[in-house]
């Protein structure tokens, strides 16, 4: 897995090598399945849906398995089949939300608040 920050550094020469630390809870190492998935900060987000779910056991899978849990909820005994478009509706706010608070922490230099998170993703 790609830590988020190299992948773009490689386009942009320029730029000094950074510290790779998540800008969101300041102790992973940023990468995608951290950053989403088994990030502090991005799991409170998580269990304050309406579907609290521990995401954590995705962290070791791939990606791409969340995200089929996420098209697919309904196949999961998690989400009833009847909410499974709210539930997406949820997931894709708060990658949203996750990627936005973390271009904040990164471009500037904001120190973003995990419940802050939360309630702009559940307005």
């Amino acid at each position: 897995m790609f830590s988020v920050r190299a992948k773009f550094m490689n386009f942009n020469q320029e730029q000094d090598e950074e510290d790779l630390t998540c800008p969101l809870c300041k102790t992973g190492i940023e990468r995608v399945n951290h950053l989403f998935l088994s990030c502090n900060f991005t799991q409170v987000l998580w269990r304050h849906s309406s579907w609290p779910l521990d995401i954590a056991v995705f962290a070791d899978k791939p990606i791409k398995d969340w995200i089929a849990t996420i098209l697919s909820p309904h196949e999961t005994d998690a989400i009833p089949q009847d909410q499974a478009s709210d539930f997406l509706l949820f997931a894709a706010l708060a990658f949203d939300s996750i990627w936005f608070a973390r271009k904040r922490a990164v471009h500037c230099g904001e120190s973003p608040q995990a419940m802050t998170l939360v309630n702009s993703t559940h307005r």
